[in-house]
């Protein structure tokens, strides 16, 4: 069989009527989430939503001689539309399946594997597909430490270019997060300057940290959006003294930092932010380190009160 055999796309209603049309193989069913089903349950009384649910279609095999839909992917959709005409035999909904003819019991394995082996496409590799429609693309490529998909010495373009601009808001949020249209619209807008800014930056971190490499700790996705966010705030202090104080409370001390480092998401990042900057103030108390927020021990402090 080629797994290229079509199939047409049909909406049939189910109701406690049409449901005895659909087979599903209990000996070689997958085990049934509990937690998944009642969710599913639960977002049935969204009368103006029932669709919503359903958009991704149950894969079915129609075998004509005994008109019979068998199930090939929906075991959740199934089991959770099962339950609620037992529970309200009123009870309908609309669905959209994925109709192949006729297969036979290997076949419809084959068709499995084929429905849930594909992989969705990441942000990335909707960048990767649009990337030479940016304007600067060589330029950020020749000019900063990034690769589209990142490698051993290349740092992923979203990563890098999204920590920078997360810095770049008036008030720091954390980690960069978007899908593939948002990741080129963001990417496609930056300009000469963001270039040159960008890699200023690198150069003076690789200074404190050493170049990229695949698994240096500083270029993790938590301490990148905060580094970038510090040195952005902090240019009234001369480079050199910049460096040298941010190389003696990190580098230096990188177990001490690891653990909140290797924590993702944006509340570690902003964790690991309110950290950075009372440490730094600590460090040299004639110095004063800028930022958005309290710092975390101010906020503490407050809290307290």
């Amino acid at each position: 069989m080629s797994l290229g055999m079509k199939y047409v796309m049909k909406k049939v209603e189910i109701n406690k009527d049409s449901i005895e049309n659909f087979f599903i193989y209990e000996d070689e069913r997958r085990k049934i989430r509990t937690g998944k089903v009642a969710s599913m349950k639960v977002n049935f009384k969204k009368e103006d939503q029932l669709e919503k649910h359903f958009d991704s279609p149950m894969v079915v095999n129609l075998v004509e001689d005994l008109d019979i839909w068998r199930i090939i992917d929906g075991n959740h959709r199934y089991e959770s539309i099962a339950q609620k005409i037992l529970e309200d035999p009123n009870f309908s909904i609309f669905v959209w399946l994925a109709e192949y003819k006729n297969l036979d019991r290997d076949e419809e394995r084959r068709i499995y594997s084929k429905w849930n082996k594909g992989t969705p496409e990441s942000a990335t590799d909707f960048l990767k597909y649009h990337f030479k429609k940016i304007e600067l693309a060589d330029t950020i490529l020749r000019r900063l430490p990034v690769s589209i998909y990142g490698g051993e010495k290349t740092m992923g373009i979203k990563n890098f270019v999204g920590s920078y601009l997360v810095a770049k808001k008036s008030k720091f949020t954390g980690s960069y997060s978007a899908g593939g249209e948002k990741t080129f619209r963001d990417i496609n807008a930056i300009t000469m300057d963001n270039i040159i800014e960008m890699r200023a930056w690198y150069l003076d971190h690789s200074e404190i940290f050493g170049e990229y490499y695949k698994g240096n700790p500083w270029y993790m996705t938590t301490p990148l959006a905060v580094f970038f966010r510090i040195w952005m705030d902090n240019k009234h202090i001369s480079p050199q003294k910049y460096k040298t104080l941010i190389k003696s409370v990190f580098a230096m001390r990188i177990n001490l930092w690891l653990p909140t480092m290797k924590a993702s998401g944006r509340d570690a990042s902003k964790l690991f932010y309110f950290a950075a900057l009372d440490a730094l103030n600590n460090a040299r108390r004639t110095i004063h380190w800028k930022s958005d927020t309290e710092t975390y021990a101010e906020t503490m402090v407050d809290s307290m009160a």
